[in-house]
């Protein structure tokens, strides 16, 4: 009977993950996450639409710092260099772009591999801009919508993944 129990109660523990997340399309790309998840689930590896909550700004600064604070305090995420920050163990790189509006930000992660991988709103999860390359830097990347990366964050590989 012990240990029939003990295999009933067992609590599962999120897995010590060493690598950034895989990038993985097949598994987010399905009908119902393409219109349920959005760049900052994806960027955080979770299945859900995530958000930082409302916000107003008075300035460009203003917003960064705004973002930047919230994302970390919600979601646990940690400063990274801006310029050529370097990979850390345990930890995977996500990027915070600007878009045209103070209102308009996108998140991007980078993949196990070092490519980094997207989704935009409603649209299918990739790891290539606009003129189809692969996004080896956000930085360089082309996006209509949203032309400058302005942030870096760690996340931890350690939570529980997709």
């Amino acid at each position: 009977m012990a240990l029939l129990q003990s295999r009933i109660f067992r609590i599962a523990e999120p897995v010590k993950k060493e690598l950034p997340p895989l990038y993985e399309p097949h598994k987010w790309n399905d009908e119902i996450l393409i219109k349920n998840v959005n760049c900052l689930g994806y960027a955080l590896n979770i299945k859900s639409w995530m958000r930082l909550g409302d916000m107003e700004f008075s300035s460009r600064g203003q917003a960064i710092a705004t973002v930047s604070e919230r994302a970390m305090k919600l979601y646990g995420l940690k400063p990274a260099p801006f310029q050529n920050p370097p990979n850390k163990q345990g930890f995977y790189l996500i990027a915070l772009t600007w878009g045209r509006e103070m209102t308009d930000w996108h998140w991007m992660r980078q993949d196990a591999g070092g490519a980094w991988s997207h989704k935009l709103g409603s649209k299918p999860v990739t790891n290539r801009d606009d003129k189809n390359r692969l996004i080896a830097d956000p930085r360089k990347a082309i996006l209509k919508n949203h032309k400058e990366v302005i942030a870096f964050f760690y996340r931890e590989n350690s939570r529980l993944h997709a």
